[in-house]
């Protein structure tokens, strides 16, 4: 876990609903309710020996919280990976976060 003065948490994570719908969920809080909070999240198909490709993306920004939660139609046997890089900052001192996850979807795996 990195050590950080003004950010107090952030998280990304995939998931797969049994109904065959991927879930995106990021969340990045900051120690103090006045730090500027910039979030973005980006969705990668990823591609053996090539370039992985953007599938999609979303930004926020917010004062002490930004939470990112949206949806995508995952396809059967695909790698998927999902990097937050955001910045918190407070009394003009920044701090980058950058975070992954990357979970491969089977439709076999849903009832």
């Amino acid at each position: 876990m990195p050590l950080w003065d003004n950010t107090d948490a952030a998280s990304c994570e995939i998931f797969f609903t049994e109904y065959g719908t991927g879930l995106v969920d990021a969340h990045v809080a900051s120690l103090k309710s006045e730090a500027l909070i910039y979030a973005r999240l980006t969705l990668y198909r990823v591609r053996f020996l090539l370039s992985d490709v953007v599938v999609d993306f979303w930004v926020e920004s917010d004062y002490g919280a930004v939470n990112i939660g949206e949806t995508f139609t995952p396809s059967d046997g695909q790698k998927y990976k999902l990097v937050l890089e955001a910045t918190v900052t407070y009394d003009g001192y920044e701090e980058p976060i950058t975070l992954s996850d990357t979970e491969t979807y089977y439709a076999s795996s849903n009832p």
